[in-house]
C-alpha cells in the first residue's frame, strides 16, 4: 500500500514538475484523491446509517485538513519526496505501465463512486426517509 501511495506521488510529481516547490502540487493532488474517498465513505455512512443527508461542514474540514497536513509532513520529512522520485525514475518501463493501469483504475473508481454517492444523496434515490427528515435530538438509546 505504501508503494502505491509513493507511486501516486511519483506520477503527480512527474506530471507537475514544479521547480520552486516540488512537494506542494503532488501532495495537494494526493490529498484531494484521499479526501474524495473519505467523503464518499463518510456520506454513504451518514445517508444509510444515520439518515443524514447534509452533515455539518466541520465533519468534512477537520479530517481533510488533517489528511493534507499528514501528507505534507510524510513527504517533506527527511526529503522523502526526493527518494520517491528517484525510486520512480529507476523503475523499469514495464513496471511503470502496470502501475499506471492501477493508478488510473484507482482514480476512475474513486471519481465514479463519488459521483454515484453524490447522486444518491442529493436525489434521495432510496427514499429512506422523507426529504426534510431529521432525527430528534432527544432520542436516548437504552443500554444495559
Amino acid at each position: 500500500m505504501v508503494e502505491f501511495y509513493h507511486y501516486l506521488f511519483y506520477r503527480a510529481s512527474s506530471y507537475y514538475k514544479d521547480k520552486d516547490f516540488p512537494v506542494y502540487s503532488p501532495v495537494i493532488l494526493i490529498s484531494f484523491i484521499i479526501c474524495l474517498n473519505y467523503v464518499t465513505v463518510f456520506d454513504t455512512v451518514n445517508y444509510f446509517v444515520y439518515h443524514d443527508r447534509w452533515p455539518s461542514k466541520w465533519e468534512y474540514w477537520v479530517p481533510l485538513t488533517v489528511i493534507l497536513i499528514f501528507n505534507y509532513w510524510y513527504f517533506s520529512k527527511n526529503a522523502r519526496w526526493q527518494s520517491v522520485v528517484k525510486w520512480g525514475d529507476k523503475m523499469p518501463r514495464i513496471e511503470k505501465r502496470r502501475r499506471n493501469i492501477y493508478y488510473w483504475v484507482y482514480i476512475v473508481i474513486s471519481l465514479l463512486l463519488f459521483a454515484v454517492e453524490f447522486y444518491i444523496t442529493t436525489e434521495n434515490v432510496f427514499r429512506l426517509y422523507p426529504d426534510h427528515f431529521t432525527l430528534p435530538n432527544n432520542i436516548h438509546f437504552i443500554t444495559k
